[in-house]
């Protein structure tokens, strides 16, 4: 692939640290020049990004990987607030979860989430599915300017 990277900071939403260390790992081999953040809960990733608190001063991220079952504030809440506010709708969300259920597809899918992964037990279809998320969304996905929509 030629094109360079469109996205260069993630936000990992994770409150497992074996999954959190494994997407952190995955991701590092497939793209060591990507940075991640990693909020372990809700609250803390809507702070992280509306930069408050101890985050006044992160990097805003391209793009959340976003778990559905959260402390705090779950994952539907974290991606209602991120998707109503005029400044962060435009950056994907990825809901990746374990949750195999309907109702939790559908909430998401209704909430805006641009899209709904299930997480794989086997470590080589995560590192599959880690690198078609970099590809898809660091590559191949041509994001809406949103400063040519602000008055």
């Amino acid at each position: 692939m030629n094109n360079p990277m469109k996205i260069s900071h993630i936000l990992l939403v994770e409150d497992d640290d074996d999954q959190a260390d494994l997407v952190t790992y995955v991701l590092g081999s497939a793209a060591p020049n990507l940075t991640l953040s990693r909020a372990s809960n809700g609250a803390a990733a809507l702070d992280y990004l509306y930069r408050r608190g101890e985050y006044i001063d992160s990097m805003p991220a391209d793009l959340v990987l976003l778990d559905l079952k959260l402390p705090l504030v779950d994952g539907i809440g974290v991606l209602k607030d991120v998707k109503a506010n005029d400044e962060l709708r435009s950056i994907p969300v990825i809901m990746l979860t374990t949750s195999q259920a309907d109702i939790d597809r559908d909430q998401a899918y209704t909430a805006g989430v641009n899209s709904y992964l299930v997480k794989p037990m086997e470590f080589d279809i995560m590192r599959d599915m880690i690198n078609d998320i970099l590809r898809y969304w660091g590559h191949w996905n041509n994001p809406v300017n949103t400063k040519m929509y602000s008055t």
